[in-house]
């Protein structure tokens, strides 16, 4: 199997269907291309599946390998909670990123929009004053018991205050 469309050679291609020169690439080499391909071409090299009529695109997992991720499902997802809740998730998703930006708090926006989100599929309304504070408090109990974890398997101490 070759790709000509979006090499403009005849190109191998790999077993999931992207171009074989695409798999062996660091993951800062996939990027620099993604700067030089048009839309189209990216699209057609590193989309190999649909899922639930979403596209779904092979990206770098930053450990050598590839995994899946859908942005259009990712957005849909979001923008589907956001609308049951009176259009009051999407502000509450930017005051969290906010606070993670002037905190310089050293977790995903990415993550910090889905748990975010996921919190509110169990909410019949966001009111803001509430709502904030049991997400900060639900992302507390997630951090420490991450880190109590990690301490456990390193053998240090540490203790929230």
């Amino acid at each position: 199997m070759t790709d000509s469309l979006t090499t403009g050679v005849d190109t191998p291609l790999s077993a999931s269907g992207k171009p074989e020169f695409i798999q062996r690439l660091t993951a800062s080499a996939r990027l620099r291309i993604f700067r030089v391909l048009r839309a189209d071409e990216i699209d057609s090299a590193f989309s190999s599946k649909e899922s639930n009529g979403y596209k779904v695109y092979g990206i770098a997992d930053c450990a050598g390998g590839w995994m899946s991720a859908s942005p259009d499902a990712h957005n849909e997802y979001v923008r589907s909670i956001d609308a049951k809740l009176s259009n009051k998730v999407k502000p509450l998703i930017r005051f969290i990123k906010a606070w993670k930006y002037f905190r310089q708090v050293p977790i995903s926006s990415f993550y910090l929009e889905l748990r975010v989100a996921k919190y509110a599929t169990a909410e019949s309304s966001i009111v803001y004053d509430i709502d904030l504070k049991r997400v900060l408090s639900q992302l507390r109990v997630i951090v420490e018991a991450c880190f109590a974890e990690a301490c456990s398997r390193h053998g240090c101490r540490y203790r929230f205050r």
